[in-house]
C-alpha cells in the first residue's frame, strides 16, 4: 500500500510525497481549492478568408499570465476550477467561457470530450468540451475571476495554426477530439 504524506500545504495547493510499493518517492501537486478538477472549453468558428468565398476555422483563446512558465502573456486554454460545490462540469466550462471570453452559448451546444490529466506532476483532471459559436450566442461582459493573474488577459479568436504551436497542450488535445466527434464537433 502507497503512503502519502504532505509536504507543503496552502489555501490553493498541497505538494504531496507518494512513497511507492518499491521504495520510491514521487512528488506532485494537489489542487485544493477545486478539489483537483477544473475544465477547458475550446470555442471555434468558420470565417470566410478570401474573395472566394473559402472558409476556415478560427479558435478562441485565452491569453493571459502563467507565472510558472513565463512573464508574459501567453496564448492558452479558457479554462477554470471546479470551485462550485455540486456543480457539474458542462456548467462549469459554460461559466468559465462567459467569466473569461464574455460569450453565452446555449449548454446544449456545448459538447464534450472527456479527460485529460495535463501533467504528471499534479493529480488534475481537467474535463475538456468543445462549442461552435456558430449555432448561436450572446455577448456578455468578460467579468474574469479577479485574481492579480488575470489582470491584463484577454481572449481572441486565432487561427489553427496559431492554436496548434500554442504552448499550452489542452488547445492541441481539445481540437484533435473534436476532429473525432463524428459530426458532432468540427
Amino acid at each position: 500500500m502507497s503512503e502519502v504524506k504532505a509536504l507543503f500545504q496552502s489555501k490553493w495547493v498541497t505538494v504531496n510525497e507518494k512513497t511507492l510499493d518499491n521504495g520510491g518517492k514521487y512528488l506532485y501537486m494537489s489542487s485544493d481549492w477545486c478539489k483537483s478538477k477544473g475544465v477547458a472549453i475550446l470555442p471555434y468558428r468558420e470565417v470566410v478568408v478570401n474573395a472566394w468565398g473559402h472558409k476556415e476555422l478560427q479558435f478562441l483563446g485565452r491569453y493571459e499570465l502563467c507565472p510558472a512558465h513565463s512573464d508574459e502573456i501567453e496564448l492558452g486554454a479558457i479554462m477554470g476550477g471546479m470551485d462550485k460545490e455540486g456543480e457539474e462540469p458542462v456548467v462549469t466550462a459554460w461559466r468559465e467561457l462567459q467569466e473569461e471570453a464574455g460569450y453565452k452559448v446555449p449548454i446544449e451546444n456545448i459538447v464534450y470530450l472527456g479527460t485529460a490529466r495535463p501533467s504528471k506532476a499534479s493529480d488534475n483532471t481537467i474535463y475538456l468540451f468543445g462549442v461552435n459559436v456558430d449555432k448561436g450566442f450572446e455577448l456578455v461582459d468578460a467579468t474574469g475571476d479577479g485574481t492579480l493573474v488575470e489582470e491584463g488577459g484577454y481572449s481572441k479568436w486565432v487561427s489553427k495554426s496559431e492554436m496548434v504551436f500554442a504552448k499550452e497542450p489542452l488547445l492541441s488535445v481539445m481540437h484533435m477530439r473534436l476532429q473525432q466527434t463524428g459530426g458532432k464537433g468540427i
